[in-house]
């Protein structure tokens, strides 16, 4: 039972980890996640979620690959089974700017948007911008643990509840999730650059 414990809290903890620094390094493009120094963080990650399944089986129908870069990741089981998502690491948020971009683009070629943008327009000059005064009133300073918790992407830490709450078999709030990021992220602050040993060379594939 404490092993059992143990393992739960374990996977809890580093799946939370891994997805935040995976998406740090994350560019829209197909093959982002096989180069450069994230590339370790993948293999950690898919360590970790090969582990989760070893563990609780029936979260195996929620695997499924991005549609844009092709990165393993689990889904909500409402969704198991399809072939058309997006990973929540950037590729998602990426298609929802580029589909909303050309929404936009759209609009403003029609007649509407043109008498719109018109007068955007000339509310601008009207009224201009102030010159910026470089921030020189305001102490630059690193951004604390908590504030680096609130600007993390959304779609990520609603990906970390969803996947904490298969894994707990509850539904777990997002305000228990921000605090178990922070958390997690405070300590591995106080260890930055400390080798995670826990994946071996000969075990990492590039699929779970």
């Amino acid at each position: 039972m404490g092993h059992a414990q143990y393992n739960y809290q374990h996977y809890k903890s580093k799946s939370g980890f891994f997805i935040v620094k995976i998406q740090e390094a994350f560019q829209y493009l197909p093959d982002w996640y096989q180069k450069g120094e994230v590339r370790g963080k993948v293999f950690q990650y898919y360590y970790v979620l090969r582990s989760v399944m070893r563990e609780h089986p029936e979260v195996r129908k929620c695997l499924t690959r991005c549609k844009h870069c092709g990165i393993f990741f689990l889904t909500h089981p409402r969704n198991a089974g399809r072939r058309d998502l997006r990973c929540p690491f950037g590729c998602r948020q990426a298609h929802r700017k580029k589909s909303l971009k050309e929404r936009s683009a759209q609009y403003y070629r029609s007649d509407d948007g043109k008498k719109k943008k018109k007068w955007h327009n000339r509310a601008r000059s009207l009224h201009p911008r102030q010159p910026d005064n470089g921030g020189n009133d305001l102490a630059h300073k690193e951004p604390s643990v908590q504030e680096m918790v609130i600007c993390l992407d959304k779609v990520a830490l609603g990906h970390i509840q969803m996947v904490v709450s298969l894994i707990e078999k509850r539904y777990v709030k997002l305000s228990e999730i921000s605090k178990m990021v922070e958390k997690i992220m405070r300590q591995h602050s106080m260890v930055k650059g400390e080798e995670l040993a826990y994946a071996h060379a000969n075990e990492v594939q590039r699929s779970p």
